[in-house]
């Protein structure tokens, strides 16, 4: 029995589909979903590649340290204990340096529920529904997988990186080899940056990137979270929180631009430099006038 995936789009599903046929049963795409995937074979879809292409989008091999929180639900019991450690280890690596919620969540029964819908649930029970996400659902129900998309995952996982991951990994997924397909859907994480955490959409891509580009050059460590607060926790709770993941292990600085108080405010263990209380001012300014890009560059200039 040939082994299927669905592809959708993305844009409009905020994830990416992928089923099978070699587990217990073959299933169909949710006929409620917003695009109707289209289901095909991985041969009728992308062209054979080598072994080198494949192993290549898998994570570097390196000690990641052993993870303190769980981001593997392994409720079809199909990893091992040492995949499921190796799988959760690398997940808690993106979520501290890409500050991404990663998860992976394996089933034998969806509760009667559309494979999208269950994912989505998932990540909303697992993350409030919050951040910047990616969570992938291995479906031993109806055989339809789902990579679950939010915020700079689904703005920075292209189409095609996503299609190429999910042809290897469906392959592995027949062949047993739950651990490489899980570590591959999930090293799709790293395609977003390592300094702008944009988790309400507050900048285009060619701003996120100008930006990236910036902090990446200088010489201290700084990176940006830009959200949309509109809850009654203080802005200052939910950047010393985010710091304290991001710079768990390290040093630097972290600017917040919230676009709902239209603020922009900054937390270090590390002594800021006495000019940056005018320079955060004078940013403010810029906040106020909806020129968030400048304000957030001229903020970082001064703790470069």
């Amino acid at each position: 029995m040939k082994r299927f995936y669905a592809i959708a789009a993305a844009a409009a599903l905020a994830c990416t589909l992928f089923c099978g046929c070699s587990r217990k049963k073959t299933g169909k795409a949710d006929s409620t979903a917003q695009t109707d995937p289209v289901l095909t074979t991985a041969a009728e879809s992308i062209p054979e590649l080598s072994s080198d292409a494949d192993n290549e989008n898998l994570p570097d091999e390196r000690d990641f340290k052993p993870a303190e929180g769980s981001y593997v639900y392994d409720n079809a019991k199909i990893l091992s204990k040492e995949e499921v450690s190796a799988c959760n280890n690398y997940a808690e690596w993106l979520y501290e340096n890409y500050l991404i919620n990663t998860a992976v969540v394996t089933t034998d029964s969806l509760d009667d529920k559309a494979p999208y819908d269950y994912a989505a649930d998932a990540y909303n029970k697992i993350y409030e529904g919050k951040g910047s996400g990616l969570l992938l659902l291995i479906n031993n129900d109806t055989n339809i997988d789902i990579l679950y998309k939010t915020g700079s995952c689904n703005t920075f996982i292209s189409a095609e990186d996503s299609d190429l991951a999910l042809y290897w990994a469906t392959k592995e997924i027949v062949a047993g080899d739950y651990k490489s397909a899980v570590l591959r859907m999930l090293k799709l994480a790293e395609n977003c940056p390592q300094h702008i955490f944009d988790n309400a959409g507050i900048f285009s891509i060619e701003q996120i990137n100008a930006l990236e580009a910036v902090f990446s050059s200088y010489e201290n460590e700084v990176s940006l979270l830009a959200t949309n607060n509109p809850s009654e926790i203080p802005n200052e709770d939910i950047l010393r929180s985010y710091y304290d993941r991001r710079y768990k292990d390290s040093k630097g600085y972290m600017l917040m631009l919230d676009a709902y108080s239209k603020s922009l405010i900054a937390f270090s263990e590390e002594p800021l430099p006495d000019s940056f209380e005018a320079a955060l001012k004078k940013a403010n300014e810029s906040v106020k006038k909806g020129d968030y890009q400048g304000a957030v560059k001229a903020a970082a200039d001064a703790i470069k």
